[in-house]
């Protein structure tokens, strides 16, 4: 599958490509009317495993064989993904790893958006201005995927955004969901800017691990699937039911101070009991107060991050449903 190399020739292709007079955009019309399908990558910049969905694409001459409507490659976060791929000349592995890994984002987290970030028109910060920048953008889309991969080793997942319909994510490469997550973290995700109230739909995936060159295959398979279920592209049919397990995300933990760890490192779906002690520090343990499972935690038992940002978050018991 892409090297890092090919991914980067694709980046700097997105980046001198200009739709709707905003850079970093790529967007494939059937001239036929029909739904308006979003793929968004890199909202994070250490995350590249979206642009071999848009190189595939291209290669495949995917735009002939698009029965009806549009799709939109959106390259998020331009500066992260600029840092991130500087870092691939940095001599040294270790140090070169290093800057690629810090390169999430530059000022704010575009998962942890203000809610009010339309507004913020003398905000300096980065990712402010550039969310405001493809504000009209995101507002166009009738679908929304947006591809993400994690730090940790853990299976691909769907992050369900509202209340998405199962047949959309029909034949996806994932056997878990993850609803209300939305709901619970701090700040907006940029997802929750996409398309018109009440009328989206958005998908978020957790492919794999960022450099996976399975995560790759998987960004791919992702958007060939969402389209043949959207009758956008020729497919086999829908597949059939299958049984995933779905995760409602029901609370999340941060550490009250910087002296807080992990009582260990939990693998991600760890199911905890009830009052189990989760985190200990200068000040009370941190429990939780019903059973549940451990959903996205850090890689590690220290804090990674601001202390604003969650530590892992927790859901309901599990459910297998059919999808």
């Amino acid at each position: 599958m892409y090297t890092l190399s090919e991914l980067k020739e694709e980046y700097y292709s997105i980046c001198n490509s200009l739709e709707f007079g905003v850079k970093g955009i790529v967007a494939f019309d059937s001239g036929v009317a029909g739904p308006c399908v979003g793929v968004t990558m890199m909202t994070h910049g250490n995350e590249p495993s979206g642009l071999a969905a848009l190189r595939h694409f291209r290669a495949s001459d995917m735009i002939r064989k698009l029965q009806k409507g549009k799709v939109i490659f959106v390259l998020n976060n331009v500066a992260a993904a600029e840092k991130y791929f500087a870092a691939l000349d940095i001599v040294g592995q270790t140090e070169g790893a290093r800057v690629r890994l810090s390169a999430r984002f530059l000022d704010v987290n575009m998962n942890r958006l203000p809610a009010d970030m339309p507004e913020r028109v003398n905000d300096s910060r980065y990712e402010i201005i550039r969310s405001r920048e493809l504000l009209p953008v995101w507002k166009r889309f009738n679908i929304g995927l947006d591809i993400h991969t994690t730090i940790s080793i853990t299976e691909p997942m769907i992050i369900a955004i509202g209340n998405v319909s199962n047949d959309l994510y029909r034949g996806f490469p994932a056997d878990i969901v993850i609803r209300n997550i939305e709901n619970v973290q701090t700040g907006k995700p940029a997802s929750a800017f996409y398309g018109q109230p009440n009328t989206v739909s958005v998908l978020g995936v957790e492919a794999g691990t960022h450099e996976d060159p399975r995560s790759c295959n998987i960004a791919i398979t992702l958007v060939k699937s969402l389209l043949q279920n959207l009758g956008m592209i020729q497919g086999e049919g829908l597949p059939e039911l299958e049984l995933r397990k779905e995760y409602n995300i029901s609370g999340s933990v941060f550490f009250p101070n910087a002296s807080y760890r992990l009582v260990k490192k939990f693998t991600p779906f760890e199911f905890v009991e009830a009052g189990s002690i989760i985190a200990e520090g200068d000040g009370e343990p941190i429990r939780v107060a019903t059973v549940c499972h451990i959903i996205l935690p850090r890689p590690g038992i220290e804090a990674t991050g601001p202390l604003n940002d969650e530590v892992m978050f927790l859901s309901s018991p599990v459910k297998t449903v059919e999808s």
